[in-house]
């Protein structure tokens, strides 16, 4: 494990720190070396922001006649942008500090919020790039993190789950169709259904174990957004119809 670099942890008791979590809800930590160097105060104070993509903006393969699709990297897996470049789009990464102003020179046909870690409150920035290009009429697709991001920034609120959802055998409905589909999940924070406007979305998913908002249908603007991360296959429940939702509402 040392030679390849891979995190591992040794003399603690992980079934009480297991308790704990159970017990007490998840919380942060940090894995070190030497456990009396670890800084509490970082631990207490690590923000989504820290793990922010601040690379050069870059092109995923695409086509020139697909739409053009603006990504903030916000810290998780670059999986939904390879899925929509696969799909015909031109998808231009960009750091996860990006401004509305500057998203609107590109002129893009769409915009993706993407997964990342963290608290989305912390994403202060973002939320507001968020409501303004929301508020403009662009259309925009939610995963993850990203799908908190345009909660925040239509109004409703978000909570932080005391046993978040983990794995990638999660189930979700589909609110329109009533079918079910099992995806990946990876969050510890959730759209709170009390602060839902209904003139603002409507639920699409809901989870089956925990009864939580796991996708939203915007109105009044073109926007869908998932707390899971959507996957394309040739499984007969693949979710990768959400990207399709998102590129008909570029191309309608």
């Amino acid at each position: 494990m040392k030679e390849r670099g891979i995190v591992g942890l040794c003399g603690i008791d992980t079934r009480a720190l297991c308790r704990m979590l159970r017990s007490e809800g998840e919380m942060n930590g940090m894995i070190c070396s030497d456990p009396a160097s670890a800084d509490a105060a970082r631990i207490r104070a690590y923000r989504v922001q820290t793990a922010l993509w601040d690379g050069k903006a870059e092109i995923l393969n695409g086509t020139q006649a697909g739409p053009t699709v603006a990504a903030p990297d916000l810290g998780g897996d670059v999986g939904e942008m390879k899925a929509l470049a696969e799909k015909g789009c031109r998808v231009i990464r960009l750091p996860g500090t990006v401004t509305a102003e500057e998203i609107k020179q590109l002129r893009p046909d769409g915009l993706l919020l993407g997964g990342g870690p963290g608290d989305p409150a912390d994403c202060a920035a973002m939320i507001k790039t968020a409501a303004e290009l929301m508020d403009g009429g662009l259309p925009m697709l939610g995963t993850g993190l990203g799908h908190q991001i345009m909660a925040l920034a239509s109004g409703f609120e978000c909570k932080k789950m005391k046993s978040g959802h983990r794995g990638c055998n999660q189930p979700v409905r589909d609110g329109e169709t009533g079918l079910i589909y099992i995806c990946r999940q990876n969050h510890g924070y959730e759209v709170a259904e009390e602060s839902i406007r209904e003139d603002r979305a409507k639920i699409w998913f809901s989870d089956l174990n925990s009864g939580g908002i796991e996708g939203l249908k915007y109105r009044g603007c073109p926007a869908v957004s998932v707390q899971f991360s959507p996957e394309c296959g040739d499984a007969p429940r693949s979710t990768g119809f959400v990207f399709e939702a998102f590129i008909s509402l570029m191309t309608r």
